[in-house]
């Protein structure tokens, strides 16, 4: 299994009655139209079902921009049914309760948060790009059938995503972007704004002083978009594209290095 870092909590009498858990995977494994609480919410009734239903499992989407359970050219195909969820969240509290077995207590002697703000610049459409996008708009039927996400260049996708180009182009030039880091004694809790690529998470855990780390992404509002390495920028990868990943290439870096300056803080 992947890293699945998890604190328990226990009340007077040393019950469990909660746990604050990270795991890096796109909240995506439940197909078709229903809304649904998908592999968190499965490792939740787990978790109940073992330590009591007053137990409240809380997991922090990591940092998981780039990570998915399946191959989305398949499983994003309309139709494509999935139980994946069900079998990633009993994983994930077999992991879970085998951990609790084994679980030390936590120094808590100091507790703290801080948070900044790192200011993102907003990407640009090559020149001429917008006005291809107005042509394509009012001239091609959209035909969903025929986008495939791993090919982002085609006539059809730039159709399909037509008004979110527009949409980008009436976006602010400059974003604040809040980054947080919370300190639980031992445990160190980095929170970034957006779907951050895995690498950022794992530079920010590598660097921090703390001897325990976890990464919540999608937080604190601010951005809501990709946010990829360097190496990514140049292909057609979905989450690369305007508006999917909304800043330059360098906003990941910013935001890492800020939150690595915020832990070193909250360790003196």
């Amino acid at each position: 299994m992947e890293e699945f870092p998890i604190t328990f909590f226990i009340d007077e009498d040393g019950k469990p009655i909660g746990s604050l858990s990270n795991f890096a995977l796109h909240h995506d494994c439940k197909a078709g139209e229903a809304i649904s609480s998908d592999f968190s919410g499965a490792l939740a009734r787990n978790l109940k079902a073992e330590f009591g239903n007053d137990f409240v499992s809380v997991l922090m989407s990591g940092a998981c921009g780039n990570l998915n359970h399946v191959d989305t050219k398949v499983f994003m195909k309309k139709g494509v049914p999935s139980t994946r969820y069900l079998e990633i969240g009993r994983a994930l509290a077999d992991a879970a309760i085998d951990m609790y077995k084994t679980a030390e207590p936590l120094n808590v002697d100091k507790v703290g948060a801080l948070k900044d703000y790192v200011q993102l610049t907003r990407r640009n459409l090559p020149e001429g790009f917008m006005e291809e996008i107005q042509e394509i708009y009012k001239n091609v039927e959209l035909d969903f059938s025929q986008i495939d996400v791993s090919k982002t260049d085609t006539l059809m996708y730039k159709r399909a995503r037509s008004t979110a180009y527009i949409n980008f182009e009436n976006t602010a030039k400059k974003a604040l972007a809040c980054v947080q880091a919370i300190r639980i004694g031992d445990l160190m809790v980095y929170a970034f704004p957006g779907e951050i690529y895995t690498q950022f998470g794992m530079n920010v855990k590598e660097k921090s002083p703390s001897k325990l780390s976890m990464i919540a992404t999608v937080a604190n509002c601010g951005i809501n978009c990709y946010v990829p390495t360097p190496d990514a920028f140049g292909t057609t990868i979905y989450s690369v594209q305007i508006p999917s990943s909304t800043y330059e290439i360098e906003s990941g870096d910013l935001m890492s290095d800020a939150l690595i300056e915020l832990g070193k803080k909250l360790n003196n």
